[in-house]
């Protein structure tokens, strides 16, 4: 499944409510010493995320999503996760990486627009813009990218069924 994407995906009202949310000063990160594989030390990249869902625990700041997964045909969701990439002066390709050993879906929603990207096997090449979603298939190996045009790139990860 090529990836595929969706334009102004939220109804602007939406989308900046919930950009507000995630993009504020005071939205929970965390620091992440690896970006794609937790016992793999990666030298020079790092990140900073927030669990939404995860083992079905939801983070205080879960409603903030509602609004993406209410789009989304979800039957069962396995992990909702915003990621926080910082610029680093340069662009960084992160380590290539499949999100579950197993069949499922995956939806990644930008929060803004940056030169940074996703980058799948095959070559594909995906720049995110602000309130563009991709319906892709996260086994797939894929890799993200640092922005360098801007302080941060953001995005929301979602993987289900």
């Amino acid at each position: 499944m090529k990836p595929k994407l969706v334009k102004n995906f939220l109804e602007p009202a939406v989308f900046k409510k919930v950009q507000d949310n995630i993009a504020s000063s005071y939205f929970p990160w965390f620091y992440q010493d690896n970006v794609a594989y937790e016992s793999r030390s990666e030298k020079k990249t790092f990140c900073f995320t927030h669990m939404f869902y995860r083992d079905n625990e939801r983070s205080q700041s879960f409603d903030f999503i509602k609004p993406i997964l209410e789009q989304l045909d979800i039957k069962s969701l396995i992990r909702a996760k915003a990621n926080f990439f910082p610029n680093q002066g340069k662009q960084y390709l992160h380590p290539m990486h499949s999100d579950f050993p197993y069949k499922h879906k995956g939806f990644l929603f930008s929060l803004n627009t940056t030169d940074g990207y996703t980058l799948f096997e095959d070559g594909t090449k995906i720049i995110g813009r602000e309130n563009q979603g991709m319906h892709f298939n996260p086994l797939v190996p894929h890799r993200s990218t640092t922005p360098t045009d801007a302080k941060r790139r953001i995005n929301i990860n979602i993987n289900y069924f």
